[in-house]
């Protein structure tokens, strides 16, 4: 038995194939233990970036969108992977994103917020994971928002001068459903929703404008109880609640535009008697006090508003000496001093409020004028007005059309106040819409 086990010698030989099978099967019971198949393990890898939410918004320019961007990663099995490196990149319209560089979450997600330039009005934004995957997300400059009651005037009139100091409207004067043309300054605080009543005017007015410089608002021109228009120049102090005169208008005007721009009050246009209109531009120098000419507009021109938007004096449509209701925005050059022409208009337009707002020049409700017959019937577009784009764009219809209505941009929303009625009434309500801003 001795001599089948083993050699003569006494050492134990074992057979061949021991030798080579044994390491073998070590080797497939260490694969089997330890779970790590038959291939090696490799870093996850993106196949697709997947645009979830924030696609084809319309947005103010230079303000975020409402949704946030939300991009999400997947490997080839189409699960989501974490870890994954995402790259941000605007490829047109020269807005901004909050973020440049972002990691996926454990279900894959990664998000941002994109803030709308004014390069142009279709934009685009790319979320890229390597090899080379992306989500692309595409939107719309516009002027979105809805419209809303918030308050009524005490007093409804049409045709008041409205301004605002940055906190609150200031509307002053304008003429009652019937045709009593009043002295109020009624003003209205959007934090609280109260109204106050402040110093009335020396004299009642209507067709007159509000312009806010420093503390101080200019009331100019508009037409009271004797004349169609005046040559009345009102300094409402806010801090002392008090009136005083400044140097009168060079020439007597009402339903004139006016905006304070370049350091001066700048008045345009205006009815200086029954059917006598004015081209002139006169400029208000605050420091000297004194006035000054312009080159003047290239017709006479009534019934429009204008507003100082970035700098620059736009004014749109109006109503000129043939009875014609205007279709072009103009812009008046501060340094060249000359007036240059910004296209035609979606709806031609008169007895519109204006007011800058978030960057663009909007004119709200209105009226046109027919050749002949009656001309009270009011509008109720929103036209907004970019000018870098020389774009406009059309936003929600007022709740009620109405025309010689003010409108003033206030801590992030625009308004709409007071006017005109279809059934010759006038509004009491004040209207509003939010502003989102960067």
């Amino acid at each position: 038995m001795s001599a089948a086990a083993g050699s003569g010698d006494g050492k134990t030989k074992g057979h061949p194939m021991t030798r080579l099978t044994l390491p073998l099967i070590l080797a497939v019971l260490w694969s089997c233990s330890s779970g790590a198949g038959t291939e090696p393990e490799v870093e996850p890898e993106a196949a697709a970036v997947v645009a979830t939410a924030g696609q084809n918004q319309v947005g103010w320019p230079g303000a975020p969108l409402e949704e946030r961007l939300e991009a999400r990663v997947f490997d080839r099995f189409g699960a989501p992977i974490a870890g994954i490196d995402v790259k941000w990149t605007v490829l047109s319209g020269e807005g901004t994103l909050d973020i440049v560089r972002s990691v996926t979450g454990p279900d894959g997600r990664v998000t941002g917020d994109w803030t709308l330039g004014r390069g142009s009005v279709g934009q685009r934004v790319q979320a890229r994971a390597d090899p080379g995957f992306s989500a692309f997300f595409d939107a719309d400059i516009g002027v979105p928002g809805e419209w809303a009651a918030v308050a009524s005037l005490p007093t409804g009139v049409r045709a008041p001068a409205v301004a605002t100091d940055g906190i609150r409207i200031f509307v002053f004067g304008g003429e009652t459903t019937d045709r009593t043309i009043v002295g109020l300054t009624q003003i209205f605080d959007p934090a609280s929703g109260e109204w106050s009543q402040g110093a009335p005017l020396p004299t009642p007015l209507v067709w007159s404008r509000a312009v806010y410089v420093a503390g101080r608002i200019h009331l100019l021109g508009g037409s009271d109880e004797v004349e169609i228009a005046t040559t009345a120049h009102w300094i409402y102090d806010i801090g002392s609640d008090g009136w005083t005169a400044g140097p009168p208008l060079p020439g007597p005007l009402a339903k004139a535009a006016a905006g304070y721009v370049g350091g001066v009050v700048l008045v345009a246009g205006g009815i200086i008697r029954p059917g006598q209109y004015s081209s002139a531009v006169h400029f208000y120098h605050p420091q000297s006090e004194t006035w000054s000419a312009g080159t003047d507009y290239h017709e006479p021109t009534i019934n429009w508003q204008g507003a100082a938007v970035g700098g620059r004096f736009l004014i749109a449509g109006g109503r000129n000496g043939r009875r014609q209701t205007l279709p072009w925005m103009s812009e008046y050059d501060m340094e060249a001093d000359r007036w240059w022409g910004r296209g035609g208009m979606p709806h031609r337009v008169e007895g519109y409020a204006a007011s800058s707002a978030g960057g663009l020049y909007c004119v709200l409700g209105g009226r046109t004028t027919p050749p002949t017959g009656d001309f009270n019937t009011p509008l109720d577009h929103m036209q907004c007005f970019e000018y870098g784009l020389r774009e406009w764009f059309l936003g929600s219809d007022l709740p009620t059309p109405v025309q010689e209505a003010g409108a003033v941009e206030v801590g992030g929303f625009l308004y709409v106040v007071g006017g005109w009625l279809a059934d010759r009434t006038v509004s009491p309500a004040v209207y509003r819409m939010s502003i989102p801003t960067s």
